[in-house]
C-alpha cells in the first residue's frame, strides 16, 4: 500500500513541476516560468541544448526556503530533472520580503525527472531521494515524500539573481536529466502502469 501512495504523490509531485514551470514542452524563447529563473548553467552543442535555471521554494507562513534547479535537456527529445534541496544558509528575499533560514529538522535533497516532457504518451520519470544523507534513515520514505509534498503545496516559486546559492548542484550527477537505466535512479511509472 505504501508504495502505491509513494508512487502516486511521486507522480503528482513531477506533474505539479512540470505545471508550474513549463506549458507541458520547454519553451526556450517564451513565457514559461523556467525564463524567469536565473540562468545558472548553459550549454550548446549542435543539436543539443542543456539549460539548468535556479530558484526557490518560499514557504507562505514558515521562514523556510527550498533551492530547486531545474535543468533541461534537448536534442532529439526534451528532458528535465529537477533537483530540490533545502538552502544552506540565510537567503534574503525582498518579494516576498522575507529572511529564510535552512528548515530545522527537515532535510530534503531529491532529484526527479520527466524523460520525455510534453510527450502525450507516458514515459519513465525517476526519481532519487535525500541524496547521500546520512540522516536520511531517522525518517521513513513515505514521510520524506510527504514532507516535500507539504512543502510544495504550502510554498511558492521566486527568483534571486545569485547563481553561487546553485553552484554546488550545477554539476553534480544527481542535477542532470537521465539516461534511461540510470542505477541512480528508479522509475516512477512506466507507459504499462
Amino acid at each position: 500500500m505504501n508504495n502505491t501512495v509513494i508512487k502516486v504523490t511521486k507522480r503528482y509531485i513531477i506533474d505539479m513541476l512540470n505545471a508550474i514551470l513549463f506549458e507541458q514542452t520547454v519553451n526556450w524563447e517564451g513565457i514559461d516560468q523556467f525564463n524567469q529563473m536565473a540562468i545558472v548553467a548553459q550549454e550548446e552543442d549542435g543539436a543539443t541544448k542543456l539549460e539548468s535555471r535556479g530558484g526557490f521554494f518560499v514557504h507562505d507562513k514558515l521562514p523556510w526556503a527550498l533551492r530547486v534547479l531545474a535543468t533541461v535537456e534537448e536534442d532529439t527529445s526534451q528532458r528535465v530533472c529537477y533537483r530540490i534541496c533545502t538552502i544552506k544558509d540565510r537567503v534574503v528575499f525582498s518579494k516576498p520580503q522575507k529572511n529564510c533560514l535552512p528548515p530545522t529538522d527537515l532535510v530534503l535533497d531529491y532529484s526527479i525527472a520527466d524523460l520525455n516532457l510534453g510527450l502525450a504518451d507516458w514515459t519513465s520519470y525517476s526519481f532519487h531521494d535525500n541524496i547521500q544523507n546520512p540522516y536520511s534513515s531517522d525518517v521513513s520514505h513515505v514521510e520524506r515524500i510527504f514532507s516535500l509534498l507539504k512543502f510544495l503545496l504550502s510554498s511558492s516559486l521566486h527568483t534571486k539573481d545569485d547563481v553561487d546559492l546553485f553552484s554546488d548542484l550545477v554539476n553534480a550527477r544527481e542535477s542532470q536529466p537521465p539516461v534511461a537505466g540510470d542505477i541512480h535512479y528508479s522509475a516512477v511509472y512506466k507507459r504499462d502502469e
